[in-house]
């Protein structure tokens, strides 16, 4: 299988049901699911749908998803290029020369790095089984507000070492011009 035909099958919407169906512990084997589990084990993606939805509940919570630049990226640790100018338009007179800037260098390709961030939650039972309880937005929901509030500690503060360098790292982040002995990430957020 590969990951076009993967991603078609969890784009499906009897795989978004069936999957719901399989997390209330309602066994159920078939080709679309097995499609979209992962191998060696007993994961599986999301379904388009509740992808989406969880992108929207992460962009949501995430303060810094809401100021920074997403840039996804599938595989490997990869490179972003970044351009940085000070460019300033001007007024010319009509039929005036117009400056030219070649922009050529002003692009600088940076290297990013991938980070895993986990979280795993056992839910009761009681939960799973009942029909009113709309597990598929409760997990979503939870997960979201549990990877926003790890992904800004770390843009803050982060270590560089298995995850994000954060702006307050000490040689590696931001520049500052006001230095503190006490700044914490309550603080920035």
């Amino acid at each position: 299988m590969n990951a076009i035909e993967n991603f078609w099958a969890c784009g499906l919407p009897e795989y978004d049901r069936e999957l719901c169906d399989h997390l209330r512990g309602r066994k159920n084997s078939s080709a679309t699911l097995e499609k979209c589990r992962l191998v060696g084990g007993s994961t599986y993606y999301l379904s388009n749908e509740a992808d989406a939805a969880y992108d929207k509940a992460l962009s949501k919570e995430s303060v810094f998803r809401k100021l920074a630049s997403v840039h996804k990226s599938y595989g490997t640790a990869t490179r972003i290029f970044a351009a940085d100018s000070n460019d300033i338009a001007e007024f010319v007179p009509e039929g005036g020369a117009i400056s030219v800037t070649d922009i050529k260098d002003d692009f600088t390709p940076i290297g990013v790095d991938r980070y895993k961030l986990s979280a795993i939650f056992r839910l009761p039972c009681e939960f799973v089984s009942d029909a009113n309880f709309d597990i598929k937005d409760y997990v979503i929901k939870r997960f979201a507000r549990a990877f926003a509030g790890a992904e800004d500690k770390a843009f803050v503060t982060g270590t560089g070492t298995d995850e994000p360098t954060g702006i307050l790292h000490n040689t590696l982040g931001a520049q500052t011009g006001v230095s503190t002995s006490a700044l914490t990430f309550d603080d920035v957020v």
